[in-house]
């Protein structure tokens, strides 16, 4: 045995120059330096092979065995082993190390079998060079098993929680079978350019060789292939990556997971009587179409057919035009934006995230349980009512009784709202809105007291308020006495305190009678019925600027100096509240602003303010307050330096 120097590898362990310093006449030549690999002649090396010291501090080594044909090692302390470089080595045995090895072979081009300890879970990884291996078996736990080879090829499994692999078969061929079955058995098997069984039919069957195996992966198989067939038994998994010519994947057996995968001309999933728990299919059926047969035919679809019954069918990232699907089940539908028809069967649960087409809100007849579609399909809708096509309005009806997305939602009040100056009655638009907010939670509308507890999204919760109180005021007329209306000023006083305060002073700045008299109503709410007006003191300064504007444009406008004229029950509503429940700041500056119009009725009013009597359910006259409010009975100023600051158009 000789031992050489060799070139530092930066993931190579390194030798102990004290240990090697020890037992330096082992070897010959100079001692390898920190972090190089260790060079060890011969066809069959052990740890006694190995020069003292050769496992670093870390328990990380790196072996070059430029000769060596079978590796058994059993080094106290090794947990990271690189081997790189070994042309003739094709058996490594670890069995009898503990605990949790990680494994890294570069460049063995004969390796066959890996021994791994039986517990632990062991990480490998393997770079096969330009080729995979034709068949690497790995026996033993394994946590994880990861592989790259030629210029793209990459593979990486990762165990399940508390269920380590036990065996990895993987290569270009199937395992090889011994006289009573296959040589140890594998959990997953793993094969790579598969080619098919017979190459006029491009039919590819797996099952006969792979007895135990419990989880199987075709990574990137030979372009012939065109079908492939599980006949084997039941399956935790079986994945298909990368099949550039697949189009039609068959289950003869039971599958919990079926998986395909970068599958371009892929056109039909089957089954011959063999459930699956979940088939999901990713950046599937993306080839182009097929073209014309002759001049002036109609253009075929690429069509996906799903005849597989299962509980869940994820599409994601797919190119089909057209989908059919035999059996009910949950189903996930994600950005398949050239998805043009869809046939669906009863009972199934659709999610949606991405284009939905029109087909699927006109044929499925039971409604499904949860559908999510984005704001594209709604404004195509909401475009196609404006146009006048036929059937866009009954669609987009028909979707407004779905449980859309937070952000549909919203995308679903602005259609509605861009559509009142279009024909549609009404009675319809208003019906709609009601469809909808009833299917934001499920409910169906029996002793709902809830009319305005929209679930919306953060930034978008004042849009959509404001369009469905356009929707309330041009349906329903804005009328005050009506059921819908108290239902909303209790939602605004009493539940939502955020929307109270984007949404009350867009209400006074909009200056539309039905606004006023909403805004009114909410200020009489508080004022008669004490209540707590969480919704409304959120609003605070915001709403008091817009009133303030608002009465000051209409005064200088109206013939009479006094805004009362222009909207009495908003400005003795705005009265009462900034008397009685405003903050001190608030207060002072409603009562500059009325001084400016009516000052003896103002001054009379601070004076009985003055006198009044305190209750628990006001804000304390406080020595300070006192002062403010005498100085601006007399002077008209308010003397408070932070008020004056911050309301300096109101002083006189």
């Amino acid at each position: 045995m000789t031992i050489d120097p060799f070139l530092p590898s930066p993931s190579a362990g390194h030798i102990s120059s004290d240990a090697a310093k020890a037992d330096s006449t082992a070897f010959a030549g100079p001692l390898p330096p920190a972090g190089a690999s260790v060079v060890v002649h011969g066809a069959h090396v052990t740890s006694a092979d190995l020069p003292p010291g050769c496992v670093d501090g870390c328990g990380g080594m790196t072996l070059c065995l430029p000769e060596a044909v079978l590796l058994v090692l059993d080094t106290p302390g090794l947990r990271f082993l690189d081997l790189q470089d070994c042309p003739r080595l094709k058996c490594v045995d670890l069995g009898a190390l503990a605990g949790e090895v990680h494994l890294t072979m570069s460049h063995c081009p004969s390796l066959m079998r890996v021994r791994l300890p039986p517990e632990g879970g062991a990480h490998v990884h393997v770079d096969a060079g330009a080729q995979p291996p034709r068949a690497l078996r790995l026996v033993g736990s394994i946590g994880r098993f990861d592989a790259c080879w030629g210029r793209q090829g990459r593979f990486m499994r990762q165990a399940r929680p508390q269920a380590l692999l036990q065996g990895v078969h993987f290569g270009t061929a199937a395992p090889s079978l011994g006289p009573a079955g296959p040589v140890d058995p594998a959990d997953f098997v793993a094969l790579i350019g598969a080619r098919p069984d017979d190459a006029a039919t491009g039919v590819l069957r797996l099952g006969p060789a792979l007895a135990g195996c419990r989880d199987l992966s075709l990574i990137e198989p030979d372009d012939t292939l065109l079908a492939v067939e599980w006949v084997g038994g039941a399956l935790r998994e079986f994945a298909v990556e990368g099949a550039r010519g697949l189009m039609v994947a068959r289950l003869s057996a039971p599958v919990e997971h079926l998986l395909l995968s970068g599958c371009p001309r892929l056109r039909a999933v089957t089954t011959e009587d063999a459930p699956a728990g979940e088939v999901a299919l990713r950046a599937c059926c993306t080839a182009p179409a097929a073209p014309r047969p002759r001049p002036g035919a109609p253009r075929v679809r690429p069509t996906l057919v799903v005849d597989v019954p299962c509980e869940t069918l994820s599409l994601l990232d797919c190119g089909f035009e057209n989908l059919r699907v035999f059996h009910p089940a949950t189903m996930l539908l994600a950005r398949c934006a050239r998805l043009v028809r869809a046939r669906v069967e009863y009972d199934s649960e659709v999610q949606c995230e991405g284009s939905l087409p029109w087909t699927l809100i006109d044929h499925v007849a039971t409604w499904p349980g949860h559908i999510v579609v984005d704001e594209g399909l709604i404004a195509r809708l909401r475009d196609g009512v404006l146009k006048q096509q036929p059937r866009a309005w009954p669609r987009l009806e028909r979707l407004m009784r779905w449980p859309l997305g937070a952000r549909a939602r919203v995308a679903a009040l602005q259609a509605l709202c861009a559509l009142l100056e279009t024909p549609v009655p009404r009675e319809a638009l208003w019906q709609a809105r009601c469809d909808l907010y009833r299917a934001q939670s499920g409910r169906d509308g029996a002793g709902d007291d809830h009319r305005w507890a929209w679930e919306l999204p953060r930034d978008l919760v004042e849009d959509g308020y404001r369009c469905d109180f356009r929707l309330w005021a041009a349906c329903l007329g804005g009328h005050l006495a009506g059921e819908e209306a108290h239902s909303m000023a209790e939602e605004l006083v009493n539940r939502s305190p955020q929307v109270a305060q984007w949404l009350l002073p867009w209400l006074a700045g909009t200056g539309t009678p039905q606004g006023l008299d909403f805004l009114a109503l909410v200020l009489l709410r508080v004022v008669h019925e004490d209540l707590v007006a969480e919704g409304v003191e959120t609003a605070g300064p915001a709403l008091l600027h817009a009133l303030l504007h608002l009465f000051e444009r209409r005064s200088r406008a109206a013939v009479s100096a006094h805004p009362r004229l222009a909207h009495p029950a908003l400005f003795d509503a705005a009265r009462g509240y900034y008397s009685r429940r405003a903050e001190q700041a608030d207060q002072l500056r409603w009562l500059a602003f009325e001084m400016q119009h009516d000052r003896p009725g103002t001054q009379a009013r601070i004076a009985l303010l003055l006198r009044a009597p305190q209750s628990p359910g006001r804000n304390p006259l406080t020595a300070a307050r006192r002062a403010a409010l005498t100085a601006l009975m007399l002077t008209g100023q308010v003397s408070s330096p932070p008020t004056r600051s911050a309301l300096p158009e109101l002083a006189t």
